[in-house]
């Protein structure tokens, strides 16, 4: 979706959306991030309600959204002032939703090591990670830079085997391989300067 959008909103990432290696290594990416969580051990999860995959269809959408329309605004304003703006307007806009529907005195009632793991995860992974997807944005594109965060499932398959001792099954390892040989491929993409150059010879 991110690379359709792309695709119809930035002319100057069209040459790299019309590389087959970008186009064969995103499929490949998708293959393998889908086979990293679809293969993992069998448990009884019960029916996949239909009401889950149309929320996590909406998600996908609006976070390709996201990734498009913050490309603009994060070039003028800087990577820090971007997301410091967008985490302002998003706590605006979920805070009565948190007092309607969630309980604010939570942290209260919580240990300190749990908060302790929020506040680290808050400025890990969320600022730091969001602010450093706003340079990559830049510097490669949101098309590139969306498709390289297929490696995430790997990458939180792998954590949770180091930290809950979680077995990878062989499809999982075979699913990873699909995966970060389509990065790779992504990856090989030519820059705009080059391709200028080889039209113009």
């Amino acid at each position: 979706m991110t690379a359709l959008l792309a695709f119809i909103f930035f002319p100057e990432e069209r040459h790299i959306l019309r590389q087959w290696q970008f186009q064969f290594g995103t499929l490949l990416g998708l293959l393998g991030a889908v086979g990293v969580f679809w293969f993992q051990p069998v448990t009884d999860t019960g029916h996949v309600a239909i009401r889950g995959l149309l929320i996590a269809f909406v998600a996908t959408t609006c976070w390709a959204l996201y990734g498009v329309l913050v490309k603009r605004p994060s070039a003028k304003l800087g990577s820090i002032r971007s997301f410091g703006l967008v985490s302002l307007i998003t706590s605006s806009l979920l805070f009565p939703l948190t007092c309607a529907f969630g309980n604010v005195a939570t942290p209260v009632h919580v240990t300190c090591l749990v908060n302790l793991i929020l506040a680290i995860s808050a400025v890990t992974c969320i600022t730091m990670a969001h602010v450093l997807y706003y340079v990559a944005i830049q510097e490669i594109g949101v098309a590139l830079a969306q498709s390289l965060q297929l490696l995430c499932p790997l990458g939180a398959v792998l954590l949770s085997a180091s930290i809950f001792h979680e077995r990878l099954t062989v499809a999982q390892i075979c699913s990873a391989a699909i995966l970060l040989f389509g990065a790779f491929l992504a990856m090989r993409v030519k820059p705009v300067a080059t391709t200028e150059t080889a039209e113009n010879i």
